[in-house]
């Protein structure tokens, strides 16, 4: 009986130690004169320093990436078959447009020629007189007119030996550098065998795809620049030469094709080039990129609204320098946050930093607000 006593008074006890708590912390204020079990803390208020959006002056810029392609560009190729006899250059030689540029075996082809020129030499002779005879009335005109006929197939016969001759030597089509060869004097060579390359590197030709969006604002002899990382970002000025009358129907984009000039030869044909093309200047809202943020794949920045923050999605267009094109998301005159970001979170309050904070305006609103 003592023992459930004791067991009811120790819980007993325990209640009013509780209870005594619970009532002490009741009527106790913390330090910030709040009621612990009534009144929240006060609300925190970020310090931050704001900005307003105003529309400005951008140019827009298009970006493609392309290749370069030589305005003349060959493969060298014999016309006949026949072993090489001469190669009369070196890999990456600039040569003259008729340069002769391989030798192929040439005796057989040499005699036809020799045996042509005498028969057209026989075949002058002979109606020289016949035509003389002919104004004494000696010869009949008949005779005459087939003398003729034999002198001009003569001719026909030496200028096909001379054609067949000469497509032994394989000469520059026109003034370029020559490429790589793997031919070596003595070889043998057939007909349509790629020997090397020529290409005509004065002027470089560059392809690219732009969007359909670009198609009514492109035209003939814009300016455009290309950058190459082989050149440490040097830029090639060219301008545009042509675009496609037609759309691709699947990628919704079309063809262009420019023209950069390359006195040095410096650009070589199959190079990755970026293309850069600036177009008119236009009013836009542009931001600086320090105040984006990133959550996944959206961009988002912090709108001031009845004094909070408030988390804004926002679609980005170009970037140019330090600032970068609102597509969507903001208008102009909307207030954003441009320091003290990493301090908030949706709905935070916010106050304007006071530009007196230290000595120096700049630094003191750094200091405030840590960058």
């Amino acid at each position: 009986m003592v023992r459930k006593m004791s067991r009811s008074l120790q819980i007993s006890i325990g209640l009013l130690a509780i209870l005594a708590v619970f009532i002490g912390f009741w009527l106790t204020d913390d330090k910030t004169g709040a009621n612990a079990l009534g009144n929240p803390s006060p609300e925190r208020t970020v310090v931050v320093d704001m900005i307003q959006v105003e529309k400005a002056g951008m140019a827009d810029r298009v970006v493609a990436v392309g290749t370069t392609r030589a305005q003349q560009a060959i493969d060298l190729v014999p016309l006949a078959t026949g072993r090489v006899e001469a190669v009369l250059f070196v890999p990456g030689q600039e040569v003259e447009k008729g340069a002769p540029l391989i030798h192929l075996d040439r005796e057989s082809e040499e005699a036809q020629v020799m045996e042509a020129n005498a028969a057209l030499d026989h075949a002058g002779n002979a109606l020289a007189r016949a035509q003389q005879l002919a104004k004494s009335d000696r010869i009949a005109q008949a005779s005459v007119e087939e003398l003729q006929a034999d002198f001009l197939a003569a001719q026909a016969r030496l200028k096909a030996a001379d054609k067949i001759l000469a497509e032994r030597t394989v000469v520059a089509p026109f003034t370029g550098k020559i490429g790589f060869t793997e031919i070596d004097v003595g070889g043998r060579v057939s007909e349509g065998m790629v020997l090397t390359t020529l290409d005509d590197l004065s002027t470089m030709q560059v392809e690219f795809s732009l969007p359909e969006r670009y198609y009514g604002v492109l035209a003939p002899e814009m300016s455009l620049t290309l950058k190459s990382v082989a050149f440490n970002e040097r830029e090639f000025e060219g301008q545009i030469k042509d675009i496609d009358a037609r759309i691709d129907p699947v990628t919704r984009s079309f063809r262009v094709r420019a023209e950069v000039p390359n006195p040095n030869g410096v650009l070589p044909t199959g190079m990755f080039v970026h293309v850069g093309i600036s177009l008119a200047d236009r009013d836009v809202i542009s931001i600086p990129d320090q105040v984006v943020l990133a959550q996944g794949a959206e961009s988002f920045v912090f709108v001031v609204r009845e004094g909070r923050a408030v988390q804004t999605a926002v679609e980005l267009g170009q970037r140019l320098g330090d600032r970068v094109e609102v597509l969507t998301g903001l208008r102009e005159g909307d207030q954003i946050i441009a320091k003290g970001l990493h301090n908030l979170r949706d709905g935070t309050k916010v106050a304007q930093v006071s530009a007196q904070a230290g000595t120096d305006g700049s630094q003191s609103l750094d200091g405030v607000l840590g960058g």
